[in-house]
């Protein structure tokens, strides 16, 4: 039995988020845990793409796997459930990543979920849209240097420094802290 099960059904989102990420920070081979969790019918929408349904995911999962060693770490540093119908919900985050290239390319990335859930009367809980939209990306490695992504304008950087380092360049960024509230306002 999932612990989520075990909590009341305002805490169950929220509980279910941590459980997610605390699981796909090893990236396991085998997604089986994470895809019955995905609708058949789901949208999801990240910087990699749109994908559909439960196919969708693995190829997306695919990619991150191609991507990223085991051992990422999911920083939640926001989160907020809003209940919108009946077993319906809206879970917003604000996530820091902190993972690791296949390059061994240390990576930050600072991101904002959507994930709307359905939560039938088993307590089993399905994601049936799920978006990623991407802020910044801190990279050791020149590859990821440029990929900042459209929600995150030059105007919207404080600043900006380039340092060099025996394995790359590190750029560090900070953002306004008004524009970061904003980034993490609901999805549009």
């Amino acid at each position: 039995m999932q612990h989520w099960r075990k909590t009341t059904p305002d805490k169950q989102p929220r509980d279910f988020v941590h459980h997610w990420f605390k699981a796909f920070d090893q990236l396991p081979q085998d997604p089986a845990w994470f895809v019955q969790h995905a609708d058949d019918a789901l949208h999801l929408m990240t910087p990699d793409g749109t994908f559909r349904g439960t196919d969708g995911f693995r190829q997306w999962y695919q990619t991150l796997r191609l991507s990223f060693k085991p051992g990422i770490d999911h920083q939640l540093e926001r989160i907020e459930v809003s209940h919108l119908e009946k077993n319906h919900y809206q879970v917003n985050l604000l996530v820091r990543i902190e993972a690791e290239t296949l390059n061994s390319e240390a990576t930050t990335i600072m991101a904002r979920e959507v994930r709307r859930i359905a939560i039938d009367p088993q307590d089993n809980i399905k994601i049936f849209d799920y978006r990623v939209r991407v802020g910044v990306v801190f990279s050791t490695g020149h590859h990821l240097l440029q990929q900042i992504a459209n929600t995150t304008t030059t105007r919207q950087l404080q600043t900006v420094r380039h340092i060099s380092h025996h394995r790359g360049i590190i750029v560090a960024a900070r953002l306004n802290e008004q524009r970061l509230l904003s980034f993490t306002q609901a999805f549009s």
